[in-house]
């Protein structure tokens, strides 16, 4: 009976594992990656194969396509004769190493007379061990509702007043600071005087967020305490006020205020308040808002 129909579909399967070094990486020299050789009984060819891994930036899949390997200068080929585990294959100058073998390679071979040596595991590869010893990457914190702080906090402004001191040789200049909670933006408008003689625009500086001297921090509502030095941009304003309605509201988060910033609001606002000077209405985005 001709080869092509006893041995019809029947593939021996061996797994083997090659080295490939690894140049200019901090982390690993070499790599090791596992493969899967089929032998054809039919017409004693092979092929290779390689498992694909996600995310691996490797090119995988097969590596040698099916036809008889030769295995020397002399024009001889592979036979299945020359396989057994833990030893050496030498391919088109890649050296592979079988390590095992599935149940029917395994009973085929014994049935041939062929003693097969003692199964070997797979080597660990040294950059997934260096993974997994590698600390757990940091998890950020989930993103807030942006929908939710949009439908609680929109058209609510605080309000604080200020004094923009230029220069020792300037009078200081009265301010007014509102402060959007829907996004955390600040917009900064000059209280002017009959006749001062200055520019009539009112718009100190547009709305957008503000910086703080760490580029990557910006400013909040924990920062506007009375007596505190604000610092946009370079110009420096002193808090010296703010609106009843903007110690209501950092009140009911006390939780997330420091204790210096309420205080300041309650000593402020309480001497205002013996003073029987009138409420400023806060709370919602000024109806002149500046240009």
């Amino acid at each position: 009976m001709p080869a092509y129909v006893a041995f019809d579909k029947k593939v021996l399967r061996f797994f083997a594992y090659f080295l490939e070094d690894v140049w200019n990486s901090p982390d690993e020299d070499h790599r090791i990656r596992s493969v899967v050789i089929y032998y054809y009984l039919e017409d004693d060819s092979m092929c290779i194969w390689e498992a694909a891994v996600m995310n691996s930036g490797i090119s995988q899949g097969k590596r040698l396509k099916r036809h008889r390997v030769p295995k020397n200068d002399r024009g001889d080929y592979y036979h299945w004769k020359d396989f057994n585990l833990g030893i050496d294959l030498e391919m088109y100058g890649c050296k592979y190493h079988i390590t095992h073998c599935d149940t029917f390679t395994k009973d085929f071979m014994e049935h041939e007379g062929i003693v097969l040596n003692e199964p070997e595991p797979l080597p660990e590869d040294p950059y997934i061990k260096h993974r997994q010893l590698s600390p757990p990457p940091r998890i950020t914190s989930p993103t807030p509702d942006i929908t939710h702080r949009f439908l609680t906090t929109d058209l609510k402004v605080l309000r604080f007043y200020a004094l923009y001191d230029k220069s020792p040789s300037e009078d200081p200049r009265p301010m007014i600071i509102y402060y959007y909670l829907v996004d955390d933006t600040v917009e900064i408008s000059e209280v002017h005087e009959h006749n001062s003689g200055r520019n009539p625009s009112s718009r100190f500086l547009r709305r957008q967020k503000i910086p703080k001297k760490l580029k990557s921090e910006f400013y909040s509502p924990v920062d506007f305490a009375i007596g505190a030095t604000v610092e946009v941009f370079g110009h420096r304003f002193v808090l010296i006020g703010a609106a009843p309605q903007v110690l209501k509201y950092l009140e009911s988060i006390s939780s997330k205020i420091p204790s210096h910033t309420l205080d300041s609001l309650r000593r402020t606002l309480g001497e205002k308040m013996a003073e029987n000077q009138p409420d400023e209405q806060n709370g919602e985005e000024p109806k002149s808002s500046p240009k």
